[in-house]
């Protein structure tokens, strides 16, 4: 028999109707990761259009302008947003979600690549939380027991909780 959780708007958590359930968490919307991701995709944007194809020639002194200007405000967004997702894992303790955000948006100042690579992450993110409800940090929360290995080249074994 499969499990079937009943939500009630009068709790802050779901829970379980089966014997021996354990309150299920709480599916809310977390705002410090969703303003997390929205902000390194826009600093991922910015570094991708300043790094990478040229801005518009208009001349020298505009041009340097423009990709200095650029650069900083894409930095100071990436910043901005990895400072989210340390101010999640302080508020709500780190946690698989919150973790890979403060992760990727580090790897998105790794130039293009590294842009690239966090635009992946947080797009599919994004995608992965608008279709199911849970970011994709959440699901491994849900569905792994995450245990440090020792070893160097995976520091993480993921055991099923099933």
């Amino acid at each position: 028999m499969q499990n079937v959780y009943i939500y009630d708007p009068n709790e802050e958590v779901q829970t379980g109707n089966g014997p021996g359930d354990p309150p299920a968490k709480s599916n809310d919307p977390n705002w410090l990761s969703a303003a997390a991701a929205v902000l390194n995709i826009w600093g991922i944007g910015t570094t991708i259009a300043i790094e990478g194809p040229r801005p518009r020639y208009t001349g020298p002194k505009e041009w340097g302008s423009q990709v200095k200007a650029g650069a900083k405000f894409g930095r100071r967004l990436g910043y901005l947003g990895v400072g989210l997702s340390v101010a999640d894992m302080v508020i709500n303790k780190p946690n698989a979600s919150n973790t890979l955000d403060a992760t990727f948006g580090v790897i998105s100042f790794a130039g293009v690549p590294g842009a690239i690579i966090g635009g992946v992450y947080f797009g599919a993110n994004l995608l992965t939380e608008g279709i199911t409800g849970k970011t994709i940090g959440q699901h491994v929360d849900d569905n792994f027991y995450i245990i440090p290995s020792g070893m160097p080249m995976s520091p993480f074994l993921f055991i099923p909780k099933n």
